[in-house]
């Protein structure tokens, strides 16, 4: 018990320094403190470990995507702590066995192959995977997105599935497969809807509320350790979806829609936040930056309708007569911090004063939990969808474009820490690109250097801790050739005291030690001796 009250104290610390809850930068006056995030998520976890169900599902209905979300907030606050999902030390591995293995078991097996001259078959099997819950495959979209999503992030690429249709199968295997699914699945006509997806494969149409866990699932896949397993998704999965993304996304005309998005592309308009934060995350997805210009107009849209006192198209309340004063909308929530998560956006300008978006949700988030840890229910989902849409948000659990390993670290003051940043667009490294890299707060602020990403998108900084105990900040930040801020991530470096060391004692001191006793103890003796005599 103790090794786990020292881990989750470290975990803390760690999430509030990547979170920017220790001063990064500018916040509301109320912000909800590190300790006050630190117990909500507790209670939360704890309240929705108590309602699994006993074959290792959560909920009544669409049950692969519920059982899907909360396995995931059960992975990431392991990743969080350190630990793996599955290590027996972490007190929610048995949640996330059970999660696991009722998704598993309702993975189903499809046929696929070309279509429209495009080969969604990576691995030459003639299969893709799917997951729904048994009842129905209505949302058979949206649940195997998600459930990706929970596979990827199990950091097992090798561990080995034990039951179901993919039994003896590697989980990278199965997720692999499932992403070759979602390729086939994709909407490939030349229209509108060309790049999106809907509630079933090859539907009619598309929308991005779908396509929004859809590819939110391809980015986790896609990540590198610990948010995914590497994965590959064909290069015109991504063509399309620049184009779905191009087509989704309301013209700047002069509007108070302008650089929203739609919800689907060319016939329903229906643009509010909740769909904005999906289309940033997947602008990132292919490739965008913050210097991207559809990304600076969803941006200006998201800043626009910030303060809106309503869940459409806002974010800072929600449709729940029953629910307690100042109830954000908790999905709306959790699609803006993966959308602001994937480009790296700590701040957004409102009304012309810089606003710290996490400090603000998470306040609202703290604020409204139910006493007995979960989150009311919203429009959009019961209790059990808002605790984990809500915990997510305020873990800040999605994975980013531009990688810094390690996110957090402890080193003796006067040695020497290394960081290294990993960029990737649409899964691919990025050479050649300039990466910045800071220590913005600590006892080493000020520390500062640059490298050039190699082949691997990789680039790294080392620095030397002499400015005394105390915790760093550091960020990187990716810059393009005129020095404009392409994405950024953040590290934290913990310095402690040098321990003192005990000076080795070698085979010839040992000896002489002995000898020396030797000699004490006949000087002793004839003394004895001779006091007696």
């Amino acid at each position: 018990m103790k090794m786990m009250v020292a881990r989750a104290v470290l975990a803390f610390t760690v999430i509030a320094s990547l979170l920017g809850v220790v001063g990064l930068t500018p916040s509301v006056a109320q912000a909800a403190t590190p300790d006050e995030i630190e117990a909500a998520i507790d209670a939360g976890l704890e309240w929705l470990a108590s309602h699994q169900n006993a074959d290792g599902s959560w909920g009544a209905s669409d049950r692969a995507a519920r059982t899907g979300l909360a396995v995931l907030k059960f992975e990431t606050h392991a990743t969080f702590m350190g630990m793996s999902p599955f290590d027996p030390a972490y007190i929610y591995s048995s949640n996330v066995e059970a999660g696991l293995g009722y998704i598993l078991d309702n993975c189903h097996e499809v046929a696929i192959g070309p279509q429209d001259g495009n080969d969604p078959d990576t691995n030459g099997n003639g299969i893709g995977v799917k997951a729904h819950d048994p009842s129905s495959v209505h949302h058979e979209m949206y649940e195997t997105g998600i459930v990706l999503m929970a596979i990827s992030a199990s950091q097992s690429p090798d561990r080995v599935v034990a039951s179901g249709s993919q039994t003896g199968r590697f989980y990278r295997e199965v997720a692999q497969d499932i992403v070759d699914f979602i390729a086939w699945a994709q909407y490939d006509a030349p229209n509108c809807y060309e790049g999106g997806w809907r509630y079933q494969a090859n539907y009619h149409d598309s929308d991005n509320s779908i396509s929004g866990y859809v590819t939110l699932g391809l980015h986790y896949a896609v990540s590198g350790p610990p948010w995914g397993f590497g994965l590959t998704v064909p290069a015109w999965v991504y063509t399309q979806l620049n184009t779905f993304i191009d087509n989704v996304q309301d013209s700047v005309d002069g509007e108070q829609s302008d650089g929203g998005s739609w919800y689907v592309p060319c016939s329903w308009a229906w643009v509010n936040i909740l769909k904005t934060g999906n289309l940033l995350s997947e602008m990132a997805l292919v490739g965008d930056t913050q210097a991207t210009g559809r990304v600076q107009d969803a941006l200006d849209y998201m800043e626009r309708h910030w303060n809106d006192g309503n869940a459409d198209p806002g974010w800072k309340w929600s449709w729940n007569p029953g629910g307690p004063s100042g109830q954000p909308h908790y999905q709306a929530c959790f699609t803006t911090m993966k959308g602001f998560q994937a480009l790296g956006i700590d701040e957004i300008e409102v009304g012309g004063s810089p606003v710290n978006w996490y400090d603000e949700m998470a306040d609202a988030i703290v604020k409204s939990q139910n006493a007995d840890g979960s989150w009311p229910a919203d429009y959009w989902g019961d209790s059990q969808l808002s605790t984990c849409w809500a915990m997510l948000t305020l873990q800040k659990a999605a994975p980013p474009a531009l990688e810094l390993e390690p996110t957090f670290d402890t080193n003796p003051v006067g040695t020497n820490h290394t960081v290294t940043a990993t960029y990737k667009v649409a899964g691919q490294p990025q050479s050649g690109v300039q990466v910045n890299f800071e220590v913005v707060t600590g006892p080493n602020a000020g520390e500062s250097g640059s490298d050039i990403t190699d082949a691997n998108g990789v680039a790294t900084f080392t620095y030397t801790g002499n400015g005394g105990t105390g915790t760093d900040s550091i960020v990187a930040t990716a810059v393009d050739a005129s020095g404009a801020e392409l994405i950024s991530a953040r590290a934290s470096k913990e310095w402690t005291q040098p321990s003192t060391a005990i000076p080795a004692i070698t085979t010839w001191g040992i000896a002489a030690a002995i000898v020396a006793l030797g000699a004490l103890a006949i000087m002793l003796r004839r003394r004895h001796a001779h006091q007696t005599a």
